[in-house]
């Protein structure tokens, strides 16, 4: 079956972050944090029925909500990150290099 990963990479200092496929909740977590050494908060896959489908991301202390819609078959990997300006989402098809 294919699968997204979805990967919560720079900028996070211990906030709750709640990641949303399609409108159901795959991730709900406090405390998130990013270990400097690898530039990693969390990394998790979802398995998903081929196609397209819309991630959504929320850490209400680091602004609104960002979304992407990704395809499992062409931009197989969600990276989200956190800046000063907010929160930051892409999907592309370049494997995690700390995986």
């Amino acid at each position: 079956m294919p699968s997204l990963t979805i990967a919560l990479q720079e900028g996070f200092s211990g906030e709750r972050v709640t990641v949303l496929l399609d409108g159901e909740v795959v991730f709900d977590q406090a405390g998130v944090r990013t270990r400097t050494q690898i530039g990693s908060a969390h990394t998790f896959t979802v398995e998903v029925a081929p196609g397209a489908h819309r991630i959504q991301v929320r850490a209400p202390e680091a602004g609104g909500p960002v979304s992407v819609v990704a395809d499992s078959s062409t931009a197989p990997v969600v990276r989200v990150s956190r800046a000063a300006a907010g929160l930051r989402i892409g999907a592309d098809d370049t494997p995690l290099r700390h995986l």
